[in-house]
């Protein structure tokens, strides 16, 4: 592989996981607004916090092998 698909593909791994963390923010935003005002969160939101805190916990995970690996 060139270093330009290299640098394209963490890039990509990257922007994958900003936005993973982006969703789990707003999740977890969802949740406390919905403890503030005393609602019960729903099923939805509580699944898609474990789906995205899930996804993060991948990429992150993809990234570090991804910069562990020796491209030489």
């Amino acid at each position: 592989m060139t270093f330009q698909t290299l640098q394209r593909i963490h890039k990509a791994l990257s922007d994958a996981q900003e936005r993973a963390n982006e969703t789990l923010r707003y999740t977890e935003e969802a949740i406390a607004r919905c403890n503030r005002k005393g609602m019960i969160a729903t099923s939805t939101l509580l699944d898609n916090q474990k789906r995205s805190s899930n996804d993060c916990d991948e990429l992150s995970r993809a990234i570090e092998d991804f910069e562990s690996y020796d491209w030489h």
